[in-house]
């Protein structure tokens, strides 16, 4: 791979997510930083990635590639004419400019998220199991499912952020969460706000291991679970049906999809 650097973007509904790779990284991003998702204009995300450029103490002349994917349609033009302006480089969005050597059986394959696709492929790379299944806690709460080199779909249920701010909205005694424990075990409580904690991280703990044991059996049993998103490793702390947490699952789909066609960047 002719690459010095690649920065790869994760465009979510809430937050974009920017990330440095370097092929000598292997599948793994050498560093990231967060910025909210705006429809803004290519002069301003062009300032954006130079200042992550900046941050990291990259020669911007080294960066040799920008590779994403986006779940907001709109800003994906923006982010193109921004990484010529910054880098002189065109960006790549997944799957439809950055193919991933996947199958995706749905009737409408663009009806599939790309950040699903993209983490299940990176999750199918890392893993050496027929089974997988991967959760995402992002704004939406996924749960996907793939067996050998063929991704079957999954379901959508609430994000735990997005939930918990229309709970809190939606009363007018309730606190705002924090979605923090201070141990692993339950509790009974009258504390409202540890109530509500433990309602959220164990309730949702208890949804992903109901749903983890139906996929898991009809997939005809087994397999390995992997979970990514910000609040992954707060839910796997009470939640063993968990096997594997990254994070980083998203960018390091992206890393094995640029690996695959090396010369390219």
């Amino acid at each position: 791979m002719h690459a010095s650097h690649v920065i790869f973007i994760d465009i979510g509904n809430t937050n974009t997510k920017v990330a440095l790779w370097s092929p000598e990284a292997g599948p793994f991003p050498v560093a990231t930083l967060a910025l909210p998702t705006v429809a803004d204009s290519p002069d301003a995300w062009a300032q954006r990635l130079l200042h992550a450029a900046r941050v990291w103490d990259v020669d911007t002349r080294r960066i040799s590639g920008v590779a994403g994917c986006s779940v907001v349609p709109a800003v994906v033009p923006h982010i193109c004419e921004a990484a010529e302006r910054a880098f002189g480089v065109s960006a790549r969005f997944a799957p439809d400019h950055l193919p991933l050597p996947f199958d995706n059986i749905a009737d409408v394959p663009d009806n599939v998220g790309p950040d699903r696709l993209v983490a299940a492929y990176g999750a199918r790379r890392m893993v050496d199991s027929r089974n997988l299944v991967v959760v995402d806690f992002g704004t939406a709460t996924t749960v996907d499912c793939v067996q050998g080199n063929t991704f079957l779909g999954g379901v959508i249920c609430p994000g735990m952020e997005s939930a918990a701010k229309a709970l809190s909205c939606g009363t007018a005694r309730l606190p705002e969460l924090t979605l923090d424990l201070p141990g692993e075990e339950f509790s009974f409580s009258f504390d409202t706000m540890h109530s509500l904690n433990q309602g959220f991280i164990f309730g949702f703990a208890a949804m992903i291991e109901g749903l983890i044991t139906r996929m898991t059996g009809a997939l005809g049993g087994g397999g390995t679970v992997l979970a990514t998103g910000g609040l992954a490793q707060s839910v796997a702390r009470v939640c063993p049906s968990l096997d594997i947490v990254r994070p980083d699952l998203l960018f390091c789909g992206l890393a094995y999809a640029c690996m695959d066609e090396s010369p390219r960047f």
